[in-house]
Formats: structure tokens, C-alpha cells, sequence
């Protein structure tokens, strides 16, 4: 995942690109950037969409205070901090259990702060983890 030199041509902007893509805190900021790439230099090539794509994991991870996301298997794993002042929103953990509540074979919620989704055969686990973080986002 990179920056094309045919999208952006100047080596100091394409950097300041890649810091603001990893200092992102949220998907807001994201829409914010895209925006702006769109208007100066025009539609956003799919390298720079697969970037975006792993920023805006990235920003949502932070905006509901969790640790990692990974994938093992046919199973993703969201992982929350439990340092002082980094738990999750009282409001993530009620979406996490509502969701393990109402489809238990897709949802778990794990006694060490894990959130589990089982994944759907042939399920993309990108869009997969889309969805399940903008859902805990709702709360």
C-alpha cells in the first residue's frame, strides 16, 4: 500500500500524506483527508483507496479505546486496553454484549476483553471488520 508518484508527483507532500494517514484518530478525519485529495488532485487511485481503507481500521480502533484487531483463521479478534483511563466506552461494551446476545454463533465475548466474530464462509474479513467496528461505534 503506497502512494503513487503519477498521483502525487512531490515526494515532501506524498510524506506528509503517509504522517497524517497514521496520526488519524478518526474516520471523520479520514473523509476529511480523502476530500481533500479528491478536490487537488483529482479521483483517488485503489493504492491510495487500500491505504485509506487501513487508516480508517486504524482511526475506528482508536476511537473505541481497542488494543489490536487480528485475525486467526475463520475468526476475528478485537482485543480492548486495560490500562488506566483506555477502557473501552461503557457504551462499546453494552454494543459487544448486545451482539453476542442476539447471534451467539457469530458474536463471543471472551472474560480477557477479547470481542470475537466468526466469519461467514467467503466472507471478505476486511469488510468484515468494517462492519463489526462501525457497529460497536454506534453503541
Amino acid at each position: 500500500q503506497y502512494i503513487p508518484e503519477d498521483y502525487i508527483p512531490d515526494t515532501r507532500q506524498r510524506l506528509n500524506l503517509y504522517k497524517r494517514f497514521s496520526s488519524i484518530d478518526s474516520v471523520d478525519e479520514l473523509y476529511t483527508i480523502t476530500e481533500e485529495l479528491e478536490d487537488r488532485y483529482g479521483p483517488v487511485p485503489v493504492l491510495v483507496e487500500n491505504l485509506m481503507s487501513t487508516a480508517e481500521l486504524r482511526g475506528m480502533l482508536k476511537e473505541l479505546r481497542a488494543r489490536e484487531l487480528t485475525q486467526k483463521g475463520t475468526r476475528l479478534y478485537l482485543s480492548f486496553e486495560h490500562a488506566e483511563g483506555r477502557a473501552p466506552a461503557e457504551s462499546v461494551v453494552a454494543k459487544a454484549l448486545s451482539m453476542a446476545r442476539k447471534e451467539p454463533k457469530r458474536f463471543r465475548v471472551m472474560p480477557e476483553g477479547k470481542f470475537v466474530m466468526f466469519l461467514k464462509q467467503d466472507e471478505a474479513p476486511l469488510g468484515a471488520a468494517r462492519y463489526v467496528l462501525k457497529e460497536l461505534l454506534k453503541g
